[in-house]
C-alpha cells in the first residue's frame, strides 16, 4: 500500500514537472486551469494532460454545462446543482449520466471539513464502463479509472455505489485518483 502511494506521488511530481508553468495573468477570473486527481494531470491553458502518457484535452463547456473531452476525462456536468435531476447532460461521447445519488457518513468522510454537506454524484457514460467520476456540488472528488478496461466500474457504481467502488478499487488493475488541488474541477452554483 504505501509502495503504491509512493509511485502515486512520483507520478504526480512528474506529471506536473513536464507541465509549462502557467502564470497568474493566465488563469482566467480566478479559476485554476491546472488540476490534478492522484496521478493524472490536466492543464486546460496548455490543453494537454498526463496519466502515463501525454493526451490531449480541451474545456468544451457553454453557457448550460461544464465539459472535458480528453484522455479518460470524457464528461459533462451542469453549472447549476439542480441539473442534477436531470440525470443526464451532454450529448453523444460526451454525454454523461447520474449513476447513483450518494449521502451519508461514507460521503462526508470524503468532503472537506469545512465545507458544508453536499451529496455526491456517481457519473459516467455506459460506452466507458471504465470510468466513474465522483462529484460534490464542490466539483470533482475524484475518479474511479481502470486504465486496462477489465472492470465495469459503472455497475459497480450503479448497484453498490461508494463502498463497492471503494472495495473494487483495492484491486492493482485500477485505482481511486483522489482531488489533489485546492480548486476543484466543475463545481455547482
Amino acid at each position: 500500500m504505501m509502495v503504491c502511494r509512493l509511485i502515486q506521488a512520483l507520478a504526480v511530481a512528474a506529471a506536473l514537472f513536464a507541465m509549462p508553468a502557467v502564470s497568474a495573468a493566465q488563469v482566467p477570473d480566478g479559476s485554476p486551469r491546472v488540476y490534478v486527481w492522484g496521478s493524472i494531470a490536466i492543464d486546460l491553458e496548455a490543453g494537454r494532460g498526463r496519466a502515463g502518457q501525454t493526451f490531449a484535452i480541451r474545456d468544451c463547456s457553454d453557457s448550460d454545462n461544464k465539459c472535458l473531452d480528453g484522455g479518460m476525462l470524457r464528461l459533462t456536468t451542469p453549472r447549476l446543482c439542480n441539473g442534477y435531476a436531470q440525470g443526464a447532460f451532454g450529448e453523444g461521447e460526451l454525454k454523461t449520466e447520474v449513476l447513483r445519488v450518494e449521502e451519508g457518513p461514507e460521503v462526508r468522510a470524503r468532503l472537506d471539513a469545512d465545507l458544508p454537506n453536499s451529496p455526491m454524484f456517481l457519473l459516467g457514460n455506459s460506452a466507458r464502463p471504465n470510468v466513474v467520476y465522483v462529484f460534490s456540488r464542490y466539483g470533482m472528488q475524484g475518479l474511479y479509472w481502470d486504465p486496462l478496461g477489465k472492470e465495469d466500474l459503472i455497475a459497480v457504481a450503479r448497484a453498490e455505489g461508494l463502498p463497492g467502488l471503494a472495495r473494487t478499487g483495492q484491486s492493482a488493475d485500477f485505482f481511486y485518483f483522489p482531488a489533489q488541488t485546492l480548486g476543484l474541477w466543475g463545481p455547482c452554483g
